[in-house]
């Protein structure tokens, strides 16, 4: 009995009718361009002072992780560069979208899908490195878990049934989605060394990861149109009963973390 899932609805026809826009029109649609400018800026912001420090001083993503590689070669604090990763979800999120209007293929599903499939995997094996490298990194590893995991163990059940049903860019969608969420969350409180307050440089990033977020809506509605094939029209972007209630629930959720962690 055959148990795998069913064709993707949204996947390219094979029937040879596609129509494929051009680089330029590819670039400048609703889907590449918001993707690419937001994950643009929160890249840029690695360069931009993020926070200040214990110590007074106004610190930058690229000056604390040259300052963690050039200081100490302990594994423990050379895991602290895992606070990066925000900019690395960006910088993946640029590199393929680059290469989607590029080459504009048949396969930008599969494409978008392994973003949050990606993401996921990577940050895992980080997880469980913090877990088992020493007694103060375990704790930071089974404190986010406590934090992060009901979350994204309701959006990845989320995302199953999904990908189940056939709708991947749905599954895409809220997994990408939850994890520049959780990139707000990453740029706001879990930082290293300890901060004292965010400025502009830190708000920026925050806001160009929730950017990434809304930007990520489009996959569902326009990814095809804009990426591959022009002969049918976009989706209307709809937003069931079930949809809200599912969002609903997870805002307050994410509200309630953002408060008690900002009581801390």
């Amino acid at each position: 009995m055959d148990s795998s899932p069913p064709a993707p609805a949204d996947s390219p026809r094979e029937d040879g009718e596609s129509q494929r826009p051009s680089i330029k029109v590819a670039a400048t649609s609703p889907t590449a361009f918001t993707n690419l400018i937001a994950a643009l800026a929160l890249l840029a912001c690695f360069f931009l002072p993020h926070s200040v420090g214990c110590n007074d001083r106004t610190l930058s993503p690229l000056a604390v992780s040259v300052g963690i590689i050039g200081e100490s070669n302990k594994p423990t604090e050379i895991l602290m560069l895992a606070v990066l990763w925000p900019f690395a979800l960006a910088a993946a999120t640029l590199i393929v979208f680059a290469v989607l209007v590029v080459l504009r293929p048949p396969w930008y599903w599969r494409a978008l899908f392994a973003l949050p499939l990606g993401s996921a995997g990577i940050l895992s094996v980080i997880w469980l490195m913090f877990l088992f490298v020493g007694t103060d990194a375990s704790r930071v590893a089974m404190a986010t878990a406590a934090i992060v995991w009901p979350t994204a163990t309701c959006v990845g059940a989320r995302m199953w049934w999904l990908y189940r049903r056939g709708d991947v860019m749905a599954a895409a969608t809220w997994g990408h989605g939850m994890f520049c969420v959780l990139a707000a969350f990453s740029l706001r409180w879990f930082w290293f060394p300890p901060i004292t307050r965010i400025v502009w440089g830190g708000y920026l990033a925050i806001a160009s990861a929730l950017c990434m977020m809304l930007a990520s809506w489009t996959w569902t509605t326009r990814a095809r149109y804009d990426l591959y094939d022009r002969s049918t029209a976009p989706a209307a972007f709809q937003i069931s009963l079930r949809q809200i209630v599912i969002g609903i629930a997870l805002t307050a959720v994410a509200l309630t973390y953002w408060r008690v962690l900002g009581k801390r």
